[in-house]
């Protein structure tokens, strides 16, 4: 059983464990220690930042924010000494942990495929999110349309709510 403590970040809830609270609060100060004395917006900046991220990352507002997921939020955002106007972070680096960051957010949300698609890209999608092939999400598709009829309603309903891969992570 691990303590858990209740945080606001950027004015939303997040429940953290003991070990990714405290991991959390030494990535901060060391960016408040790298900024000048005044610059309380770039924190403001970086905490709505980390906000946004854990939001992304979890599916629930109840889970717990744990250790791996502060570390792959601070991988995004970069080393503390990056925040210091004097220091100068190399673009590709950045460019690069924000691709690894849409990586990361498309394994968790439920995205229609652009790459694995025979009609609108939903079994793909649906293949994608549970981790298997997606020949067997679309037998059970066909299945179901065949068998109950209401899967081809179910698809279609799902081909609209469900956002484009491409145009999900192109957003952010």
């Amino acid at each position: 059983m691990k303590e858990t403590i209740s945080v606001s970040i950027d004015t939303c809830q997040f429940v953290l464990d003991i070990d990714a609270h405290d991991r959390l609060k030494s990535y901060l100060a060391d960016i408040n220690s790298a900024l000048p004395k005044d610059d309380r917006e770039t924190i403001r900046d970086v905490e709505s930042r980390i906000a946004e991220l854990l939001n992304e990352s979890l599916p629930s507002s109840m889970m717990v924010v744990s250790i791996n997921l502060v570390e792959r939020v601070i991988k995004i955002m970069g080393e503390p000494n990056c925040f210091n106007e004097s220091e100068v972070c190399s673009t590709s680096t950045i460019r690069k942990t924000e691709q690894e960051s849409n990586q990361n957010i498309s394994q968790y949300k439920l995205l229609r495929s652009r790459s694995d698609r025979a009609l609108a890209g939903v079994c793909g999608g649906i293949a994608k999110y549970c981790d298997c092939d997606s020949t067997i999400i679309r037998v059970i598709t066909i299945a179901l349309a065949i068998f109950g009829g209401s899967a081809i309603l179910i698809y279609i309903i799902m081909w609209i709510v469900i956002p484009n891969e491409n145009l999900q992570l192109n957003n952010k």
